[in-house]
């Protein structure tokens, strides 16, 4: 159910992102080489906005139809409580894909290293084990989950704010 249910999510993130993960890596470096920084700053603001929104309504839908998806595509009826506990996941990890990618098109790649691959991956695999060492199975797997890219996606906006405030 857990493979199901990260796949279900992942296609969410997909139609959430919209692009615009990549959007920002690819018009951040152009804008910044033509000096102009209103759209650098109009680019992150509105991709921000718009997965924010996305994301939430995405998740909403996800998390609305879980049994619909759950029974009439998979005919898995257990799996609802999974694509349920996933869609929770949803907006955190479109909005950490987007702090990500800001980093990248600010060419500021140690923090998306910081960000993406240690504090996600660390923290996934401790609270994983935390989850685990307390007989909370899947849904442990899935906390884990939820808890790691929440925790990426604050310390990527703290940073973000610290090292950009005009943003």
């Amino acid at each position: 159910y857990y493979t199901i249910g990260l796949t279900v999510i992942s296609i969410g993130i997909i139609i959430a992102n919209a692009g615009f993960d990549y959007g920002i890596r690819r018009f951040v470096p152009i804008f910044i080489g033509q000096d102009n920084i209103a759209k650098v700053k109009g680019v992150i603001i509105f991709g921000v906005r718009f997965v924010t929104i996305s994301g939430m309504i995405i998740a909403l839908g996800l998390f609305l139809f879980s049994e619909f998806i759950s029974v009439a595509l998979y005919n898995k009826p257990d799996l609802v409580k999974y694509i349920k506990l996933f869609s929770l996941t949803l907006p955190f990890t479109v909005l950490s894909a987007i702090v990500i990618n800001i980093f990248k098109g600010f060419n500021v790649i140690k923090y998306k290293v910081l960000i993406e691959d240690f504090t996600i991956i660390v923290s996934r695999i401790l609270l994983l084990f935390y989850c685990l060492m307390f007989g909370l199975g899947v849904v442990g797997v899935i906390i884990s989950y939820l808890a790691s890219t929440l925790l990426g996606m604050i310390i990527g906006i703290i940073l973000l704010l610290k090292i950009f405030p005009a943003i």
